[in-house]
């Protein structure tokens, strides 16, 4: 079974421990929560938290319109207090427990299927020692919800690129300030020459230097969400392969048409 797939088998016999979390999750599946939500919120559209705030309070809400006790089912969800509850519910479905007896509402949280039929296939990667190198470009906070928000970031800095005084033609996203809330920073832009200038509204990044498993991705890059996502459900851990928490990057040359959106780009993941 696949990280994706253990992670929802977790949510669905655990949802009930008050301090079940992305921290907790990550830690007995043995990977980082950055790891965890970049691989869930691929594969699932979803965070791990939102799924499993919806699937605790769908449970909740099949409970409370068959009548048991309000207490008894907010404890069992995983909330401390009655009041804690009511809140979440409230927020939820748009109306407290109390007015949902024998009702159910209408958008319910059903559990996610753990089938192997979604498991895609990705080339093997390759090891390489690569990094080294500044970028400068546009940069913003992303959380798994506001992924798909990246490519008007790279719209923005393409207009703007040629303020960049950069080494060479490449241009590299860079997610880096990786925290355990599955936050991060992600960065398009370019490599750096040497004493470049930050242009305004821009910031500049370091990637050191290291040891990368690089995995290859050819086709649309409407495709490439999916394919990272593969890579952090299971590519690493079916290569045998760990990440650090140094910062990983896409890495896009001429191979790649940035008018069409079509062409080879590659995935550099530090381990």
């Amino acid at each position: 079974m696949d990280l994706v797939n253990t992670t929802l088998w977790h949510i669905e016999t655990r949802m009930g421990e008050e301090d079940l979390s992305l921290t907790h999750l990550a830690r007995d599946l043995g990977v980082s929560p950055y790891h965890l939500s970049r691989a869930f919120r691929a594969r699932t559209g979803w965070s791990v938290m939102r799924y499993l705030r919806a699937r605790r309070l769908s449970r909740a809400a099949s409970a409370v319109a068959q009548g048991d006790d309000l207490l008894t089912v907010a404890l069992d969800a995983g909330y401390a207090s009655h009041e804690a509850f009511t809140r979440a519910f409230s927020d939820q479905f748009g109306a407290p427990p109390s007015q949902m007896r024998g009702a159910l509402p209408s958008n319910l949280t059903e559990p996610l299927a753990m089938t192997e039929s979604q498991k895609s296939i990705i080339p093997d990667p390759e090891l390489r020692d690569g990094g080294g190198f500044s970028a400068i470009g546009i940069a913003r906070e992303f959380t798994p919800e506001t992924i798909p928000q990246i490519p008007a970031l790279w719209a923005e800095f393409n207009a703007r690129m040629g303020e960049v005084e950069a080494a060479g033609p490449r241009c590299f996203g860079v997610c880096y300030d990786k925290t355990s809330e599955a936050r991060f920073r992600y960065m398009a832009g370019a490599e750096a020459a040497p004493g470049s200038a930050i242009p305004k509204g821009m910031e500049q990044t370091r990637v050191p230097a290291g040891r990368y498993a690089v995995f290859t991705f050819t086709g649309h890059l409407s495709d490439l969400p999916a394919f990272i996502g593969a890579i952090w459900d299971h590519g690493l851990t079916d290569a045998g392969l760990s990440p650090t928490d140094a910062p990983d990057f896409e890495l896009y040359d001429d191979r790649m048409d940035p008018q069409t959106g079509s062409g080879t780009c590659e995935v550099w993941i530090p381990v």
